[in-house]
């Protein structure tokens, strides 16, 4: 169990670097969880959400792309077959168990792997003309030194192309799931609903532009949009999506099996609805 999970069991706060490391682990205890979650299923268009931020990202030709948060590397599923000889793809991720996984999968001449933080990234200035990111920045506290170190190594009309998850608000029957799960999460944690896990500026124009464009080097929102991914009305499909996140995956297999009887009873009440649509959200910015 993570210092950021003993913490809350204590009924004390965890700090940002507690944060950090805890998602550190869960990816390490259920590598690949993030395409295992979001990878099988589609909009209405029938695009999965790395298709949704492929389809805008590779609008425009590049030469050096980052992939911010890269994980396991599945984005490279969508970028490989647009990725130019002579380009370049450098995949970035904190977590190093992923790392390998990418390493071990993709082995090509223009990819590099590197172990870092989204702050602190050892790239050179001007270095990079596109930078993607799929289902990281709502996990993020510190945006602001996100925005000035993005803005510092993409060259001039670089973009930098998120997808991340939207409020659950955003969908009225996932926002009724998701309270299920959040009651049990919250009679075992009490402080749950009281952590700052991410950066609410994200969820509207105006905190992206004070967070984005308020860096200087970053000079317009080029999109900033909602979409939702259908995922079926059966137990096993939403289950795949909630049991491995980052507060679910770390609760004792008694209190997840707990969770899920009370998930499945939830998704019967709402039938004969054959999808719960999850929220999410595509931006675009340019330097």
């Amino acid at each position: 169990m993570s210092r950021f999970f003993d913490k809350l069991r204590a009924n004390a706060i965890p700090t940002a670097s507690d944060w950090e490391a805890h998602l550190i682990g869960a990816h390490k205890i259920a590598p690949q969880m993030t395409p295992m979650a979001f990878a099988n299923y589609r909009n209405h268009e029938a695009l999965n959400s790395y298709q949704i931020l492929a389809r805008v990202a590779l609008l425009n030709t590049f030469n050096d792309c980052l992939d911010l948060g890269c994980g396991d590397g599945h984005f490279l599923n969508y970028l490989l077959p647009k990725l130019q000889q002579g380009s370049h793809y450098v995949g970035v991720d904190m977590g190093p168990t992923e790392l390998a996984i990418a390493q071990k999968t993709f082995n090509d001449t223009r990819l590099r792997f590197i172990l870092a933080r989204a702050q602190e990234l050892p790239l050179e200035n001007n270095s990079i003309d596109l930078v993607v990111s799929h289902m990281v920045i709502m996990l993020m506290d510190d945006l602001d030194s996100l925005a000035q170190e993005l803005g510092r190594i993409l060259r001039k009309n670089g973009r930098f192309v998120a997808v991340y998850g939207a409020p659950a608000i955003e969908s009225p029957k996932w926002q009724f799931i998701r309270k299920i799960a959040f009651d049990i999460i919250e009679r075992e944690l009490p402080l749950v609903r009281s952590l700052h896990t991410g950066d609410s500026r994200i969820y509207s124009r105006e905190g992206l532009e004070e967070v984005f464009l308020g860096q200087g080097r970053f000079t317009k929102v080029e999109a900033n949009e909602g979409f939702t991914i259908r995922v079926p009305n059966t137990i096993e499909d939403i289950w795949s999506m909630l049991k491995d996140m980052y507060l679910i995956g770390a609760l004792p297999v008694k209190v997840k099996l707990e969770i899920q009887k009370a998930v499945e009873a939830g998704l019967q009440s709402i039938l004969p609805e054959p999808f719960v649509e999850y929220p999410m959200r595509l931006v675009s910015f340019v330097t």
